[in-house]
């Protein structure tokens, strides 16, 4: 009669470690269960601040990215100012450069105009003046050629008078042939005598 309690205790023995190993199957894997919730929430929570980093990473690099295209186009626009700026100097300089260059010319050409006129007048009057002593010098010549002429008249008269008396100078009739000829070229001799007398001129 004693068995069968033990045999019943045995099976409760049996029963209650079955149950205890159910217990400690369950209590682990409520552990792993944890654990695993835990794994998960700490991935969730690493790859949500990953993720959250990368958005900031992001946002920073975006922001950095507009502030450099910012300046950058500052840049461009302070760079095309310049250019503008440049430009308007250069133009103003080269129009400055084309004014100076034209009032050169005009100078130029004004300083060459007063000098050829001046040299035109001197010439003109250079000439004048040689005209005028030219004109002095001839008619001088002239009133001396004149006086001279005056003076000499008389002595130019009376040789001009001489032709006449050569011319009148009688020649004797001969008969004789070679005397006829030798007359002949007496006569001829006083005809020239007698024009040099009539065409005289005093020197």
């Amino acid at each position: 009669m004693t068995w069968l309690p033990t045999a019943a205790f045995a099976a409760l023995a049996v029963c209650a470690g079955a149950y205890a190993s159910i217990q400690t199957l369950r209590l682990q894997h409520a552990q792993l269960v944890i654990a695993e919730t835990a794994k998960l929430s700490s991935q969730a929570q690493a790859d949500a601040q990953a993720k959250a980093r990368a958005i900031e990473q992001a946002k920073a690099k975006a922001e950095q990215q507009a502030a450099q295209e910012k300046i950058d186009a500052e840049h461009r626009k302070f760079a095309e100012q310049q250019r503008i700026e440049r430009e308007k100097i250069e133009a103003a300089q080269a129009a400055i450069k084309a004014e100076q260059q034209r009032l050169e010319r005009v100078e130029f050409e004004r300083v060459t105009k007063e000098k050829a006129e001046a040299e035109a007048r001197e010439r003109v009057e250079r000439e004048r003046i040689a005209a005028e002593k030219a004109k002095a010098e001839r008619e001088a010549a002239e009133k001396a050629e004149q006086a001279h002429q005056d003076a000499m008249r008389p002595d130019v008269e009376k040789v001009r008078a001489m032709a006449g008396f050569i011319r009148a100078i009688p020649t004797p009739q001969v008969q004789a042939i070679a005397v006829v000829k030798f007359m002949a070229g007496i006569e001829t001799e006083l005809e020239a005598i007698a024009a040099k007398c009539a065409a005289y001129k005093a020197k």
